[in-house]
């Protein structure tokens, strides 16, 4: 899974990338994980993990609720600045989220339980034995990473529970492109060989 501007995700069975075909690979981004009062997300639906979850989703989100309880965040910087500073964005969440910052922890958990959702019904599907999370976002604190993987196992049926661990990608931001580049070189030899 990575998680950036948007969300993506791939599957590896046997060391071999999952081929879904044209349609998609994996599209847990537009898993729908909020589907009342859930932001438009630019596949036309409504209330994709992509909107709350990803950099400009945590944006969305932030907003949402500095908006939603000004009254309880109205000496939070952190909630002042995603009200009313246009370049606010993610980095400037997780620094917070880094220095305690109680508008920024709780944003941060809340993200996290709307990918512990989608990753929940994944593993339930898929069952797989690693979930690697990946991105500017995904990989932006290990923190966030426990924090996901703790939301999600109570999510499980009992007999999943545990089996499935949650590691930080080691390419960070470059899991899509070292990805893509490997799809490409696999399908490149699988080509020439035909």
């Amino acid at each position: 899974m990575t998680i950036g501007t948007g969300i993506g995700g791939g599957i590896v069975r046997e060391g071999d990338i999952v081929d879904f075909g044209d349609a998609g690979e994996a599209e847990i981004g537009h898993m729908v994980v909020m589907p009342q009062d859930g932001f438009v997300c630019g596949c036309g639906n409504r209330g994709c993990l992509e909107t709350v979850a990803s950099g400009p989703g945590l944006v969305n989100l932030a907003r949402k609720r500095a908006q939603d309880c000004p009254v309880a965040w109205q000496d939070s910087a952190i909630a002042h600045r995603a009200l009313y500073d246009a370049r606010f964005t993610a980095v400037d969440l997780f620094e917070a989220y880094a220095q305690d910052d109680a508008f920024a922890g709780e944003t941060v958990r809340i993200a996290a339980g709307f990918i512990a959702r989608a990753l929940a019904s994944v593993i339930q599907i898929v069952n797989p034995d690693v979930i690697v999370i990946g991105g500017g976002v995904g990989t932006s604190s290990e923190c966030f990473i426990r924090l996901i993987a703790e939301q999600t196992y109570p999510l499980v049926m009992p007999s999943l529970r545990g089996r499935c661990c949650f590691a930080r990608s080691q390419l960070h931001e470059q899991v899509v492109t070292q990805g893509a580049a490997l799809l490409a070189a696999r399908m490149l030899g699988t080509n020439r060989s035909c």
